[in-house]
């Protein structure tokens, strides 16, 4: 198959590792190249639909690939946007303001004056400062008091978001009642990367306790984001986070007159994407007595490796050739001139040489948005993949399917 770059190619069956094959043949060396399954992206949601029915996912842009986007779109979900540019990028592949969040906390007021010109009213606060600033720019909005519920996350965001629902809650909305912000529910975000499921029991019972202070000021919620941090990897199953999930909305918001949303992005996209890498050096050390292999390879800690560094993400390299014989300790080195630029953890993979590749899989989430031009790297080759039944699935939904998404398909060649 002629596979073409920044398009939908369909496919009969989608077999990544072998598109993958294909492509490199006419590959850049220097440019780590992204294999994007669309299929997977589906699949998460019809798992989410069955999992968790009543909860409304709101994509956060982990990954802000122009077709993810209009995938996401496509299936009907809304988006959890953090500024004024993402809030434009949405709006302009046709997404209804209905159904966007402005999920900051802390926002520029021309952001905010921009969201409100463009219908999109729903965003948070967890400050005196930020209902003052809403109040005095835009008195319009519908205002969702973000409170603070850690996990132990990985990246635990209640250091710099939300507010004590026992202690600053109550306060805060006094405060927007007296100055006549209409606030209209309660979210939290219990960090991403928690194997703890009780988080979100736990969560959800703290946003009741705070519906409860609203009822008796005189407030009227209706709505409940739950946020994200739910896993993305195949291995990290999200039925047990599910599990927990609903049996707290049913002890606590069981009135169907609650909406229910969500804020996953690794979730619907981490496993999606499988990355490769070109190896262009090779060198052999010695350490404690064992030879190691050393790669030098097209991509890097400054390029869509960032986060194995300021995340702690976990990595999944093998070698693209079918290669079942004895495995060596290896390092992979990236390719600029910083001698950080390394994934800083061993692996084991087979003898390899100059031209062979490396494939990367679980990469589609924190990798793309985080890279940077340093040396003159960072650039990315990007290919998708569909198969043939889901992209009729996709044209036959009732749900809308952009027409803009259509002109960047691809057939057979």
């Amino acid at each position: 198959m002629n596979y073409k770059r920044d398009l939908v190619n369909i496919e009969e069956d989608v077999n990544v590792r072998s598109a993958i094959a294909d492509i490199v043949k006419s590959e850049s060396e220097d440019c780590p190249t992204f294999v994007c399954n669309v299929d997977d992206i589906i699949a998460k949601h019809e798992l989410w639909r069955k999992l968790m029915p009543r909860i409304e996912p709101h994509y956060v842009k982990c990954n802000d690939s122009d077709i993810v986007l209009r995938t996401i779109a496509a299936l009907g979900l809304g988006f959890d946007c953090a500024s004024k540019v993402e809030i434009e990028r949405v709006l302009s592949i046709g997404v209804d303001p209905s159904k966007i969040i402005f999920a900051h906390t802390v926002k520029f007021d021309n952001h905010i004056k921009y969201a409100v010109e463009n219908n999109v009213t729903l965003m948070t606060f967890d400050t005196e400062h930020e209902l003052r600033k809403m109040k005095a720019t835009a008195p319009c909005v519908r205002a969702v008091i973000r409170i603070r519920y850690d996990s132990n996350a990985k990246v635990v965001l209640g250091t710099k978001f939300g507010c004590d629902p026992y202690t600053e809650a109550p306060g805060l909305l006094e405060l927007a009642k007296s100055v006549g912000i209409d606030v209209v529910g309660v979210s939290f975000h219990v960090g991403s990367g928690s194997k703890d499921f009780v988080s979100f029991y736990n969560a959800i019972h703290s946003a009741n306790h705070v519906f409860g202070i609203a009822k008796d000021l005189g407030l009227h919620f209706d709505l409940l984001d739950i946020g994200g941090g739910f896993p993305g990897k195949p291995s990290d199953s999200i039925e047990t986070f599910a599990e927990h999930v609903n049996a707290a909305i049913e002890e606590c918001f069981s009135d169907p007159k609650i909406r229910i949303i969500s804020e996953p992005g690794m979730y619907f996209v981490e496993s999606a994407f499988t990355l490769a890498c070109s190896i262009y050096g090779v060198t052999e050390s010695v350490v404690q007595d064992e030879n190691v292999y050393n790669y030098f390879v097209s991509d890097g800690v400054f390029g869509n490796f960032t986060s194995v560094v300021s995340y702690d993400m976990d990595v999944l390299p093998e070698a693209l050739r079918n290669d079942e014989g004895e495995k060596y300790l290896s390092v992979i080195r990236g390719p600029t001139t910083d001698a950080h630029d390394v994934i800083p953890r061993t692996f084991l993979l087979p003898k390899m040489k100059y031209g062979d590749y490396i494939i990367f899989h679980y990469m589609g989430s924190y990798t793309s948005v985080l890279t940077t031009p340093f040396n003159g790297f960072g650039e990315s080759h990007y290919y998708y993949v569909v198969s043939k039944d889901n992209w009729c699935r996709l044209q036959s939904s009732k749900l809308p399917l952009p027409n803009s998404y259509c002109n960047l398909l691809c057939e057979k060649n």
